[in-house]
């Protein structure tokens, strides 16, 4: 399952073009490795106050968009991300589930490196167990999932200090 994804989009500093082939191809590579579920991580600009968080959302908190058959529209306008939700065909995917180079860690970060291998209680690997680093104060987190041989390399940021691994 691919939960809280997104790609934060102005369209200046980000395209929404960009925000929609993002939508598009991440819904398409859910469905080819063989996915059961995803979420997009926000329904609708905010304003908290980080460009990250306050444009992830499907909808701009500019205009307002009606709803076909009711009285109360939507405050905000779709961005083009929404179409590609609306419109897509989880049949229609032909594209080949293939590992990206960042597949395991997706953050790019080298300070802090946790490293092992999770088997089972006969000795056998463990393949997608997760494994969950945090900070000193259990206010920021990295996670990483074993490969099929039961490894994983989990890559921070932050000095970690706490870490669990569940599968």
């Amino acid at each position: 399952m691919i939960g809280e994804t997104s790609l934060p989009a102005d369209d200046d500093s980000v395209s929404y073009a960009d925000m929609a082939r993002f939508a598009q191809q991440t819904l398409e590579r859910t469905v080819a490795c063989g996915g059961i579920g995803y979420s997009w991580w926000q329904f609708k600009d905010v304003r908290w106050g980080r460009f990250h968080s306050d444009h992830m959302g499907l909808l701009t908190m500019e205009g307002h968009e009606d709803v076909e058959d009711h009285p109360i529209g939507v405050e905000g306008t779709p961005k083009p991300a929404a179409e590609v939700f609306r419109d897509f065909d989880p049949g229609k995917v032909t594209m080949d589930c293939r590992e990206l180079p960042n597949q395991f860690n997706y953050s790019g970060h080298d300070r802090s490196r946790i490293t092992g291998r999770l088997v089972d209680e006969h000795g056998h690997p463990i393949e997608g167990g997760v494994v969950l680093a945090w900070n000193r104060f259990y206010s920021h987190s990295y996670h990483t999932t074993s490969r099929a041989d039961g490894t994983f390399e989990l890559l921070g940021d932050m000095d970690f200090h706490h870490w669990i691994a569940s599968a």
